[in-house]
C-alpha cells in the first residue's frame, strides 16, 4: 500500500547534490548523483555514500537549486 501524499514524477537525471555544513569550508559536494523522483512533498536522490538523517542539503538542477533536508537514508 502506498502512503504518500503527493504522486510523484520520474526525473532519472544527474544532478549535483551538497550537504551544508555551519560554514562553507564545512559544505561536501556529493557530484554527480541521480534525482530518481520528485514530488511536491519530496526527492529521491541516489547518491555514492551515505548521508547523516536530517543534514541540511542543496540540490542544484538546471540553475535552480532546492533546499531540504535528510529524512530517509538507505
Amino acid at each position: 500500500m502506498d502512503r504518500r501524499q503527493n504522486p510523484r514524477q520520474s526525473i532519472g537525471r544527474l544532478v549535483r547534490a551538497t550537504v551544508l555544513g555551519l560554514s562553507a569550508e564545512q559544505n561536501r559536494v556529493l557530484d554527480p548523483c541521480r534525482m530518481i523522483d520528485l514530488s511536491a512533498g519530496g526527492l529521491r536522490l541516489e547518491l555514492r555514500e551515505p548521508v547523516a538523517l536530517d543534514a541540511a542539503i542543496r540540490i542544484d538542477l538546471d540553475g535552480r537549486s532546492l533546499l531540504g533536508e535528510v529524512r530517509h537514508c538507505l
